[in-house]
């Protein structure tokens, strides 16, 4: 019930150390602080719209502990911290929760596997009703890259009229402001026009702090030198199987001895 309370969410944006979240993700080369709604490859984002900063991006306790006060909990509050034990979750989970304790929030930390996270908790609101989590550490990749994107992300993610068992707007976020921004995009006859709009979205999001963003990063994946034609694609996280080939690979049905 806390939550509801804009002051209480912006206390945790300010209180989230992003740049140790961003060291644990890879460091500045793979992972950095994200102040914004959606990541830069994202329709919607701006280099010069960045919300809730602070010094280094190392988190403000003070600001936060005087935003819990204000917002009626001078002793701090006791959250569920959900998230999952998959890739780096776990560390950049303990760095989160001792930002938060610093500034006042005791974030007590509940595991789950990535199907069970993503697959059942987030999933159904009723378990947030029931009290199974109050927050939870999620990401999120856009089915592609490039321009006019957002319908991949903002949609999915802030289209309060998609809320609902099997959605992923998790927080149960509805915002005629961002509907109708998200409207204008999908119907834009421009791609200047659709940006517009998604921005408008975005920003709204923000300035309702629907979520805390903390940082967006790179992934790698390895393949070998000899792998030609690698065209990738996002909802396989590998290269599109049906173009590649392998140079000096033999012809079919011949004898091949490296």
């Amino acid at each position: 019930g806390a939550l509801r309370n804009f002051k209480v969410r912006q206390a945790i944006a300010m209180a989230v150390n992003k740049r140790a979240v961003a060291q644990i993700a890879g460091g500045p080369g793979v992972a950095r602080p994200l102040h914004q709604a959606v990541p830069s490859s994202v329709s919607g984002f701006r280099p010069d719209a960045d919300h809730f900063t602070t010094t280094n991006d190392q988190g403000d306790p003070l600001t936060a502990r005087r935003l819990l006060a204000e917002a009626g909990f001078p002793d701090g509050i006791k959250l569920r911290f959900a998230y999952a034990t998959n890739s780096t979750y776990p560390i950049e989970a303990q760095s989160v929760q001792a930002s938060l304790k610093r500034a006042g929030i005791d974030a007590q930390l509940f595991p789950f596997s990535a199907g069970d996270l993503w697959g059942r908790l987030l999933a159904n609101s009723q378990n947030a009703q029931r009290g199974e989590w109050d927050i939870a550490m999620s990401g999120w990749l856009p089915d592609w890259f490039g321009s006019n994107n957002g319908r991949s992300v903002i949609v999915p993610l802030f289209d309060g009229r998609q809320v609902g068992t099997i959605s992923q707007n998790y927080g149960q976020y509805d915002s005629a402001q961002v509907n109708a921004a998200i409207d204008r995009a999908t119907a834009a006859i421009s791609l200047d026009e659709a940006e517009a709009a998604w921005f408008d979205a975005t920003t709204q999001v923000m300035r309702d702090l629907a979520i805390v963003p903390v940082i967006e990063k790179k992934s790698s994946w390895m393949r070998s030198s000899r792998v030609r034609n690698c065209i990738w694609t996002v909802m396989g996280s590998q290269c599109d199987l049906t173009t590649v080939w392998l140079a000096d690979a033999a012809p079919a049905g011949s004898e091949h001895r490296p």
